[in-house]
């Protein structure tokens, strides 16, 4: 039992110190990018102009968020996006 609670507690301090180096990497990345640039831009948007000029007015006049989701062209289908963060950056016009 001994040997099997000193494996877990080996197991457990190495999960835990390759947490902590993901996570100063990460930092090191983001501080990095900020020394190259102003402001974190993100991925660049799928969306055409005239999807976001639709996906607008489907919003002006009340439409689901489903309708305006289904208005997406089929190639993007292809490619796994964060639908709700591009869906606020067309309606509240960050693009």
């Amino acid at each position: 039992m001994a040997v099997w609670d000193a494996l877990l507690a080996f197991m457990a301090a190495t999960a835990q110190a390759q947490a902590e180096a993901t996570k100063e990497a990460q930092r090191a990345r983001i501080d990095h990018a900020k020394t190259i640039r102003t402001r974190y831009l993100g991925r660049k948007p799928t969306f055409s102009r005239e999807h976001v000029t639709l996906i607008r007015e489907l919003a002006a006049i009340g439409s689901s968020v489903g309708a305006m989701m289904k208005t997406r062209p089929a190639c993007d289908a292809l490619q796994p996006l964060p639908l709700h963060r591009q869906f606020e950056r067309c309606v509240h016009g960050s693009v």
